[in-house]
């Protein structure tokens, strides 16, 4: 089972440019449950091993998530990611969730263009960083022949 979760947003802050965007990844919100029940047991195994480790390595202190606290809640309260994308997926003009045209302009915003691993309409891989250099390639060349 795959699930492309697109409930993720990215928003303006401000119209300072300086001003970080406002992320919100909204993990699990689209059928997360198969991902949040992995991860769950995932930790809890990674637990029982480091409660099964001896001296001199163990006993280990748990610092996150809290000891006490619903492992699934915690989950869902802290997961982050560094790898964030499609959030702003290329695409026909006025095209159902597409908000950047074939040359990276976002729609309805005069000036303003989006080169980055957001224009994917879906997450390339588990590391996108080749794709995303191929990507700024292609923008590259379209902006100086805009620009020409």
């Amino acid at each position: 089972m795959q699930v492309q979760n697109r409930a993720g947003t990215v928003r303006l802050r401000s119209a300072d440019p300086q001003d970080t965007p406002l992320i919100d990844f909204n993990f699990f919100a689209q059928g997360g449950d198969h991902d949040l029940q992995a991860l769950s047991e995932g930790i809890e195994i990674a637990q029982r091993i480091f409660n099964s480790t001896g001296a001199p390595y163990g006993p280990f202190t748990q610092i996150e998530p809290i000891p006490g606290r619903d492992v699934r809640q915690a989950l869902r309260d802290e997961t982050f990611s560094h790898h964030a994308s499609s959030s702003c997926a290329i695409g026909p003009v006025n095209g159902t969730g597409t908000c950047v045209d074939s040359r990276f302009r976002v729609q309805g915003v005069e000036g303003l263009r989006v080169v980055d691993a957001s224009v994917f309409p879906r997450v390339p891989g588990a590391f996108p960083i080749l794709p995303t250099f191929m990507v700024s390639e292609k923008a590259t060349d379209v902006i100086l022949e805009d620009n020409a």
